[in-house]
């Protein structure tokens, strides 16, 4: 069996919904706060706690907003290499999508073992040539390769195997001692 796998990784809606639903309730809570609904502080207290909340509701929105105008393509090769190129125009096709990295290839990268590999979700994190770290989080309803659920699903069970083969064989590289002559 090959561990060779391409993908098409699109912004997650589910995640974007539950990051939107978190800044709902943050600002909820900043009106209980504000409107000394919730605690019996002073105003300067209650007013700059409330500010404090509505900023990082903000703040994580707008965040999650940017984040869900990008997408990813990975590539795992048969020997574990990874490659992963950023795009852009994604509401069109994952084939129309255009790389933002000149390499059509994408980048290569190394899964770091502090990386999150469960059956419903994945957040990788990658290790650049250039010594920068990027993370990207996978939930299943973000693999574009196909409109069915039973595909999807396939589709992110192949990519999890991958992954998990190539940073089982990469820590294990590295993990050897180096052999002095």
């Amino acid at each position: 069996m090959s561990i060779a796998v391409s993908t098409a990784v699109c912004p997650s809606r589910i995640l974007f919904g539950l990051t939107a639903g978190m800044c709902g309730i943050l600002m909820v809570v900043a009106a209980l706060i504000g409107f000394e609904i919730v605690g019996d502080t002073t105003i300067f207290v209650r007013v700059g706690l409330a500010l404090v909340c509505c900023g990082f509701a903000f703040f994580a929105y707008c965040r999650a907003l940017a984040q869900s105008k990008t997408g990813y393509l990975i590539h795992i090769s048969g020997l574990g290499q990874i490659r992963v190129s950023r795009a852009k125009n994604i509401n069109k096709t994952p084939a129309e999508w255009k790389i933002l990295r000149a390499d059509e290839q994408g980048e290569v990268v190394q899964l770091l073992p502090v990386s999150t590999l469960w059956t419903s979700l994945m957040i990788l994190h990658f290790h650049h040539a250039d010594k920068h770290t990027s993370r990207i989080v996978i939930l299943p309803d973000a693999l574009s390769d196909s409109d069915s659920k039973a595909d999807r699903w396939a589709n992110f069970s192949a990519l999890l195997v991958s992954l998990r083969w190539a940073l089982r064989h990469q820590t294990a590289e590295y993990a050897q001692p180096e052999k002095s002559i």
